[in-house]
């Protein structure tokens, strides 16, 4: 019975990942100038962080039920088990359809295998806990193993970011207006975390460096081994940012392995161009 994972179309792994390694993918739409696309697949991050410093508005919707239901259908039909790795429940309503789909298929399928995780995770934080995951089924680990490396890593990922305009995130509701620092203005730059899932504010700092030090220091506090751990890096449009924070990281911390990806435009579209994403584990799994 071959274990089939179904990875949520933010993590932000690029398609061709998903394509080498057999998963099925949910990409998340994005609406932009009245026009669906989806995430990555349709509509690449340049476009759309191009589309937003000219002044576009874009929205964004969950992965279509379609799509989820007929890897469901498949995964069931092929009496194979299947771990469906979700982004966070706290930003979109995924968690909720597929539970749902879940159990209609129940209803055709009594034996149906599945486990939808909330992984109370965005961007790269959740690309590695997939990427992870996938190994460990690959390496023919059992069902109840990877869904437990799934929920243990869910637990215990630390993802901080910056921004640089909050109005993208107060906009989109993701975080209120009135706790949103005032960015954009005199240089200030947002350290920004995920808790339960959710986006909540750090602190503010004058400058790049100011913020990349603290960074640093969070990460330290933070983290678990940080110098045996892959860490992720995402960012919105800004490759030259991303690869100065991987080196500030390797050289300050002895980090040695990473994961840089692109954030897409389920995520970029409420934090805007010139995102970065960084994700670690606060507690190894040894298991």
């Amino acid at each position: 019975m071959t274990i089939r994972i179904i990875a949520d179309g933010p993590s932000d792994l690029p398609i061709t990942y998903f394509e080498e390694n057999n998963l099925f993918h949910i990409p998340h739409g994005v609406i932009l100038d009245g026009k669906y696309y989806q995430d990555k697949v349709t509509i690449q991050t340049k476009v759309l962080m191009d589309a937003m410093r000219a002044g576009a508005v874009p929205t964004t919707s969950q992965g279509p039920l379609n799509m989820i239901q007929d890897a469901f259908k498949q995964i069931a039909a092929d009496k194979d088990q299947g771990i469906y790795l979700v982004f966070s429940s706290s930003l979109s309503g995924t968690y909720a359809s597929a539970q749902m789909l879940k159990e209609q298929m129940l209803e055709e399928y009594p034996d149906f295998q599945m486990e939808v995780v909330d992984t109370k995770c965005a961007s790269t934080g959740l690309g590695l806990i997939v990427k992870a995951c996938t190994e460990k089924a690959q390496l023919g680990a059992s069902f109840e193993e990877v869904i437990a490396l799934a929920k243990y890593m869910s637990t215990h990922m630390e993802h901080l970011f910056t921004v640089d305009n909050l109005d993208y995130i107060a906009r989109g509701g993701r975080m209120k207006r009135s706790s949103a620092f005032v960015g954009g203005l005199l240089n200030i730059k947002p350290l920004l975390t995920l808790e339960n899932g959710g986006i909540v504010p750090l602190d503010k700092f004058r400058g790049k460096k100011k913020l990349y030090d603290a960074l640093i220091e969070k990460i330290s506090e933070r983290a678990d081994r940080i110098s045996e751990q892959k860490v992720g890096i995402c960012h919105a449009d800004c490759l030259e940012d991303a690869l100065e924070v991987k080196d500030l990281i390797a050289d300050k911390l002895g980090v040695k392995q990473f994961e840089i990806t692109e954030i897409g435009g389920s995520i970029g579209a409420h934090a805007g161009p010139g995102t970065i994403a960084i994700a670690f584990l606060n507690k190894l799994y040894d298991k």
